[in-house]
């Protein structure tokens, strides 16, 4: 359900950056940009944990950090909240200079857009630059159950057909074996693919869908990324803007359920624990459990203790060096794991580790601490 219609009231400079595209096909005139309107239109999602951030980027233009130099510039405000930069970026790798892209962002909605005619590689590289203002912004990523949800509000819009083109997948497997990408080209009907997957353990990464609107004769194609990245090949402003109402609705429910979790929010300094329900009984004998554990050392920035392992049995402390978030991990059952904030604790934190979970080590669900507890009632009641 689209709670939140939030990219509506941007439809017009939506509109306007996919008229660019139609002006330089059509060869009407010749735009200053036809050499950045060679790429297609790309944006990504982020979110907003303090909005002082936004006013750093607009009164400031340089930062660092131990992999990046930024130095930025904004060419012009374009409406309220809408503003154009160059960005340059200088690492051990190289420095680049990309020329145009646009922001959109609101404090009350709390979230950012990159929008733009990119290639994929300078798109990486602005999201490496919103990245370096973590935990203020924060990244976003739909679980495989998320994306299927994306897919079905676009199933029960209008009377429409899915074909996926392109998928790229990530195999899991709760015996030891890192998780590895491939990729399937052969156009097909998606729900039965997406079945098909599920059944072998492999999960969505990135997916290219080519929707028909039967009654009107209308073709949509874009690709998706579970980062919340879009490639715009075909459609109307309507339906980008359908699509980015979806992803939004989704990545701030779970961004402002994570919040106010850290004991130092709760009264008398209480813990807010959460639990994540696997797909499979990924903890069900020690060597899944040390699989678990060797896989967080794959987690950047990120040091833990093992208090316990064993029996199956896991205990242990996470703490997240970025920010200085501290958790408590505990398993409560084969497929559940307990993850326990400390005294300081984000949801931008929050978010990193669930997409490491989410992205390295199997799929899973979200479920408040006392929505458990009233399930292992009803089953002993039975």
């Amino acid at each position: 359900m689209i709670n939140f219609q939030i990219f509506n009231k941007y439809k017009e400079f939506i509109q306007t950056l996919l008229d660019l595209k139609k002006i330089e096909e059509g060869k009407m005139e010749k735009h200053i940009s036809n050499e950045i309107l060679n790429y297609d239109l790309k944006s990504q999602m982020f979110l907003i944990r303090d909005f002082s951030i936004i006013e750093n980027i607009l009164e400031n233009n340089s930062n660092s950090t131990r992999d990046y130099k930024f130095e930025w510039k904004i060419n012009k405000s374009l409406k309220k909240n809408i503003y154009e930069l160059n960005l340059k970026i200088e690492s051990h790798f190289g420095s680049y200079q990309i020329k145009s892209f646009y922001i959109l962002f609101s404090k009350e909605d709390r979230f950012i857009l990159i929008i733009g005619y990119l290639s994929s590689k300078n798109l990486k590289r602005i999201e490496a630059f919103f990245e370096s203002f973590f935990p203020e912004i924060s990244n976003t990523f739909l679980t495989q159950n998320e994306i299927k949800q994306m897919i079905n509000s676009l199933n029960k819009k209008k009377n429409y057909s899915l074909e996926y083109k392109m998928i790229i997948y990530s195999k899991k497997d709760i015996d030891g074996k890192i998780p590895r990408k491939a990729v399937d080209y052969i156009l097909g009907d998606l729900k039965t693919k997406i079945l098909e997957l599920e059944h072998e353990h492999k999960f969505i990464d990135t997916i290219e869908l080519l929707v028909s609107e039967i009654e009107e004769n209308n073709i949509i194609h874009f690709r998706y990324n579970r980062m919340n990245k879009l490639i715009w090949y075909k459609g109307k402003a309507d339906e980008f803007i359908y699509i980015l109402n979806i992803i939004y609705n989704m990545i701030i429910e779970k961004f402002d359920y994570l919040d106010k979790r850290e004991r130092k929010d709760t009264n008398y300094n209480d813990t807010k624990p959460f639990i994540l329900k696997f797909n499979e009984s990924i903890f069900s004998t020690k060597e899944k459990i040390s699989f678990f554990i060797d896989s967080l050392k794959n987690f950047p920035k990120c040091t833990y203790a093992v208090m316990h392992s064993g029996n199956p049995y896991l205990h242990l402390m996470m703490r997240d060096i970025k920010d200085n978030s501290s958790y408590t991990l505990k398993t409560v059952s084969y497929k559940h794991l307990m993850i326990c904030p400390q005294i300081i604790s984000s949801n931008s934190s929050l978010i990193r580790i669930l997409d490491f979970i989410s992205n390295n080590i199997f799929e899973y669900e979200i479920l408040d601490y006392e929505k458990y507890l009233d399930e292992i009632q009803s089953i002993k009641e039975n």
